[in-house]
């Protein structure tokens, strides 16, 4: 598998949150963020492909870089092969991602108005917030909730042995994060 170059401006950045559901227990982990890119990627000799993508990036990237919705970025990652099924992005393992520029203005490419400017949120507070399921056109490129930090994919994994993850059945989830009282959340 080839390594695949990007780069662009991050227009969301997200929590990455998976639910492991074993009988009526759920136990949530966080693996840092997603970053919503609207830019290129190039894959080996093929010539770049711009379009908006997600890339996956672990926490310590996350503490050390400070994303933020506008900031030009640019780095390495690996497809996801579709055997990694609690991934929902289409590169991960990103590398050597560098901030080229910080946005000026935080708030700049996308409306001003409350909870869609709060910080995202950091792993430990995405695997404490309620969950509330969420329109999955609501995630789209136009849908209402794509700037916001708070609405993200979660990789569900229902399981009937909790020790092993693999064998469990899996989905992805739209699901919203943010609080009860936002202005903009749509029931699905």
């Amino acid at each position: 598998m080839a390594t695949t170059r990007f780069w662009g401006t991050v227009t969301s950045v997200r929590a990455r949150l998976t639910l492991a559901k074993f009988e009526s227990e759920t136990h949530p982990t966080s693996d840092g963020h997603y970053l919503r890119i609207s830019g290129t990627r190039t894959s080996g000799a093929n010539p770049p492909e711009p379009g908006t993508f997600l890339v996956a990036v672990g926490p310590k990237a996350h503490e050390e870089k400070r994303f933020a919705v506008g900031d030009l970025v640019r780095g390495d990652g690996d497809p996801v092969p579709e055997t990694n099924r609690d991934v929902c992005a289409d590169l991960y393992r990103a590398r050597t991602v560098h901030v080229l520029a910080r946005a000026k203005d935080q708030n700049m490419l996308r409306p001003p108005d409350p909870p869609r400017t709060d910080a995202p949120l950091t792993p430990e507070a995405a695997t404490k917030a309620a969950r509330r399921l969420l329109d999955p056109a609501n995630l789209d490129q136009s849908g209402f909730c794509e700037p916001c930090p708070y609405g993200t994919m979660v990789a569900v994994v229902r399981l009937s042995d909790p020790r092993d993850l693999r064998r469990g059945i899996w989905s992805k989830v739209p699901a919203c994060l943010g609080p009860a009282d936002c202005p903009h959340y749509r029931k699905p």
